[in-house]
């Protein structure tokens, strides 16, 4: 790990500021060091912003996680865009340490847990209200148990830091083993829930602070991550923290979910939130939406560089689906043909339509919309599954699948709309929930991990080395630093 010295943190630290709305606007210090900062509120607030802000660069889920958890799937491919090489060799499963997103993502991610460390370090001793000192306490260890979860899904063995970076400390560090990585994202994610030293996280955010990680998303990433790891008991545990918890239900609309002006709150269990007056937004609107076709009102073309595959297409085999219409590009007018466009529907590729770029503003064509990493439909399916595995295919089991496919019904009264499932053994029901995920989920970043964390890639990925399921340590990494090994196999 190549050393970052503290005014180059701080340079990418104030720059991010700028990257969201809300409660990520902060001014900038003219000059700032870490014995004059966090000294006031807002000094604080800046430092966990800075966190946040990691998060929605290209490197992290701006752009690059798509690649990784979704065209990196069965269900996902690289489209007809010439210019989107980037990303191909991951999709083709020929992935090597020097593709150059691997260095972009596996720095982002390690400046954000930098800037965790930070705050983490210094907040404690600052002249501030234990009361608001537990709520960035907690974002901060929060933001630091996404990251090492995401480093782990990713890489699997991959270095440890908990201090910050000064002069040359942490250049020379080594691997620790995946286990370690998910049980120090437990740790952090467990210290925001309110157990151990910390009260943990709001119930609920509000005003200027809509966006920020409240109590339920520590909740729901702790269920994420015992599911990953197969302890259904824990998941149970914290599904139905969340379930009972009251604050979050399915929207009544399904599509409501990608809509710029529902950013926040009911489904929205946890989101990465993005703006477009002051930086480029959300990159992925414009990645998914068809190539060289200018849908409402927006000056710029979409570029169908990711697109969906037949497998996708067909895992909507049930009539009545509206995920099916809201998921894919079917029909649209096109304000730069002007033109009335019908997708021919009965071969790939299909264009993704979640993300719509009719809502974009700024310049580049990416829009303000939120990349919902966990929604109350993912608690109902992680619910359902658990209590599959530990007590089978019982009542409680349908009923919570049965609430996500009764929102996706395009006619409730009809009884062909997706009928409610029942009378499934153990087997058939885990496999109607893996496809239920796939519909409900489409390019929102669960492809790939369902399979790792299920056992199925080598039944998804035919003949394909097994060394694929995780991503190369990029070699920029390595040059500098000859105590970080690489994946076996690259």
């Amino acid at each position: 790990m190549k050393a970052k010295v503290l005014s180059i943190f701080l340079l990418s630290f104030f720059l991010g500021l700028s990257s969201c709305e809300n409660f990520l606007e902060e001014e900038p210090k003219q000059f700032i060091t870490t014995e004059t900062f966090y000294q006031t509120e807002s000094d604080a607030t800046a430092a966990i912003n800075a966190v946040y802000s990691s998060l929605s660069t290209f490197g992290a889920y701006r752009s690059n996680m798509l690649i990784y958890d979704e065209v990196r799937s069965p269900f996902g491919s690289m489209g007809p865009d010439p210019q989107g090489e980037q990303g191909r060799e991951i999709d083709e499963m020929n992935v090597n340490s020097e593709v150059p997103q691997l260095m972009a993502t596996w720095e982002a991610l390690y400046e954000g847990i930098n800037s965790a460390n930070l705050v983490l370090e210094n907040i404690p001793d600052a002249n501030l209200n234990d009361e608001f000192k537990n709520q960035i306490l907690s974002q901060a260890h929060f933001l630091r148990g996404v990251i090492y979860f995401d480093l782990a899904r990713l890489w699997g063995n991959v270095p440890i830091i908990l201090q910050s970076t000064k002069g040359d400390s942490n250049r020379d560090v080594t691997n620790s083993p995946r286990q370690e990585v998910l049980d120090q994202a437990e740790a952090d994610l467990k210290l925001a829930a309110g157990e151990g030293a910390l009260d943990g996280l709001p119930e609920t955010w509000s005003g200027a602070d809509n966006g920020r990680a409240a109590l339920g998303a520590a909740n729901g990433l702790l269920a994420r991550l015992n599911l990953y790891q197969g302890r259904f008991n824990e998941v149970l545990n914290y599904t139905e923290k969340v379930m009972q918890s009251g604050s979050y239900s399915l929207f009544d609309n399904y599509a409501d979910n990608f809509a710029t002006a529902n950013k926040y709150g009911q489904e929205l269990v946890y989101i990465i939130d993005f703006h477009n007056d002051v930086d480029p937004g959300l990159g992925i609107t414009r990645l998914l939406n068809p190539r060289n076709v200018r849908i409402g009102e927006t000056n710029r073309d979409g570029q169908g560089r990711y697109v969906a595959t037949q497998m996708a297409w067909d895992m909507f085999d049930e009539p009545g689906d509206i995920r099916l219409e809201q998921s894919f590009w079917i029909e649209f007018f096109d304000n730069r043909s002007q033109q009335q466009i019908v997708m021919d529907t009965t071969k790939a590729p299909y264009y993704v339509a979640k993300w719509k770029l009719d809502q974009a503003i700024a310049p580049w064509g990416w829009t303000a919309h939120a990349w919902p990493v966990i929604r109350y439909a993912d608690i109902l399916l992680m619910h359902a599954e658990a209590v599959n595995e530990v007590n089978g295919p019982t009542a409680q089991a349908f009923a919570a699948i049965n609430q996500v496919r009764q929102r996706a019904r395009i006619d409730a009264n009809d009884p062909t709309h997706l009928p409610d499932l029942a009378g499934l053994s153990q087997d058939e029901l885990r496999q109607e929930i893996y496809e239920e995920r796939v519909r409900e989920f489409l390019f929102e970043g669960s492809s790939f991990n369902d399979i790792i964390r299920t056992n199925r890639f080598s039944e998804m990925f035919p003949g394909v080395d097994a060394k694929f399921q995780w991503l190369p340590i990029p070699q920029r990494e390595l040059d500098l630093n000859a105590n970080l090994n690489q994946n076996t196999g690259f």
